[in-house]
């Protein structure tokens, strides 16, 4: 009888002791942590949230002073607008962007026909098949300005109606991000005078159009 009572005295001891030392369980994310789209997958986009942007940033170091004077922020990367190219085109009134196929086969033989018999043989042309000039022939893209208006000169004169317009070039870019909200006003002061002797970098607030917040 009191192996008995003993051995039951021993199980209970051993089972609160187990209790107290098993592992946690794991804890649900905060509200309103940040992850990235492509990180989390089937997240709601909150198109109204603002976040604060800083970059471009490059130096570890510099990435490290920033992140001890607030832990939250998070690497990203931003498309952001660099040099303008100019496209030179010619878009009939009679053709869409959904032109049919044959259609713009049509246009492509004329303009090229046109451009024979104007002397302009050395002038490129191709089809454009996607994006705002699809169905339209455009004679190039250039870097320089001047080079695109001396070749919509010569179109002109010769009968074609091109026009030009701008495109800019897009750049990939390192930023750090975090929700506005939940960045101190200490810190963003911290953050300005340590960027006083950096003009090439900016704190941005923006929508966090490339974020998803877990609701």
């Amino acid at each position: 009888m009191k192996l008995l009572a003993g051995l039951l005295l021993v199980g209970n001891l051993l089972l609160a002791l187990w209790f107290v030392l098993r592992p946690g369980a794991p804890q649900e994310s905060a509200a309103g942590s940040l992850d990235t789209v492509g990180e989390v997958a089937d997240l709601p986009v909150r198109p109204d949230a603002a976040c604060l942007f800083v970059g471009p940033v490059q130096e570890e170091r510099l990435i490290r002073d920033i992140r001890n004077i607030h832990s939250g922020w998070q690497m990203v990367t931003r498309s952001v607008p660099g040099e303008i190219r100019y496209r030179v085109y010619v878009m009939p009134v009679s053709v869409v962007a959904e032109a049919q196929e044959s259609e713009a086969d049509g246009l492509l033989a004329g303009v090229r026909e046109m451009l024979q018999e104007s002397g302009l043989d050395d002038v490129e042309s191709y089809q454009m098949l996607n994006g705002q000039l699809a169905g339209a022939v455009s004679f190039g893209l250039f870097a320089e300005r001047e080079n695109a208006q001396r070749l919509l000169v010569r179109l002109i004169e010769s009968g074609i109606e091109a026009q030009m317009t701008e495109e800019p070039r897009l750049n990939e870019q390192s930023w750090l991000a975090e929700l506005a909200s939940k960045v101190p006003s200490r810190a963003l002061s911290a953050m300005e005078n340590l960027l006083l002797t950096r003009p090439e970098m900016n704190i941005e607030q923006n929508l966090c159009e490339m974020f998803a917040l877990r609701e």
